[in-house]
């Protein structure tokens, strides 16, 4: 359920950071994206990476690739990822993710149209329900367990530090996936804003007795700078996903 009103700056950075650690890192894994491709084959199309460009040079980037027309399908050419508008929406192992399996279950995991009415809001919610099922599929999740037995080994804590630091302790992958459906109920309830535009929780007018309101306005004013340096480092270390 969406909460606006629970919403505030300090929580974004720090959703965001518990993202890009249990979520980016994960299912951009190339072992993990194997998985899901045999768990469910679609032969005609493949979930690759290639070097970046324009937006996301130096970077690796997610994408589908066509076997049958030998030829790239991109979130960005696509029109549904662009952080030069959204400036945190490094999401392209998600959406490249959503392209694969809407192939395998035409219809089920298909975005609105860009620039409908709430469409950045309602892509978010496609992204959730998608790993909601993934997470769903006991069938799945037990071939993560098996076969990736210590994410922490291949996946750096940033949400510790902004430089990504290795973890202290074991995490199991079946510790590390109760986790990613933590932080999948904080997307869904206001995480999704980070995603959008500037990446701001909502503005609205405080009431003269609305305390909270008020702490809400204060902390995103002192939190801008630390949005920005975070976005350099979600770039920087983008190729942690492969």
């Amino acid at each position: 359920m969406q909460d606006d009103s629970d919403c505030d700056d300090n929580k974004l950075v720090a959703f965001s950071r518990k993202h890009f650690t249990y979520i980016n890192q994960f299912f951009g894994n190339k072992g993990v994206r194997d998985i899901i491709m045999e768990r469910y084959p679609v032969p005609r199309y493949t979930l690759a990476v290639e070097e970046g460009e324009g937006e996301f040079v130096g970077t690796h980037h997610h994408v589908v690739y066509d076997n049958e027309n030998q030829k790239t399908i991109c979130s960005v050419d696509q029109k549904n990822q662009n952080p030069s508008i959204d400036r945190h929406d490094t999401l392209c192992q998600t959406y490249s993710l959503l392209t694969y399996l809407n192939f395998k279950f035409p219809g089920k995991y298909t975005l609105p149209p860009p620039k409908s009415l709430g469409y950045k809001r309602e892509k978010q919610f496609v992204m959730i329900r998608m790993y909601k099922d993934l997470l769903a599929d006991r069938d799945l999740v037990i071939r993560f367990i098996n076969e990736l037995e210590y994410p922490n080994e291949w996946c750096l804590n940033f949400y510790k530090s902004d430089r990504g630091l290795k973890f202290k302790s074991r995490i199991t992958t079946e510790r590390w996936l109760q986790i990613v459906e933590a932080i999948l109920k904080e997307w869904e309830k206001y995480g999704f804003h980070f995603f959008m535009n500037d990446g701001d929780c909502p503005k609205r007018k405080c009431s003269p007795d609305d305390s909270k309101c008020k702490r809400a306005r204060t902390v995103g004013g002192m939190t801008r700078k630390k949005r920005k340096f975070k976005r350099t480092t979600r770039k920087k270390y983008y190729n942690y996903n492969t």
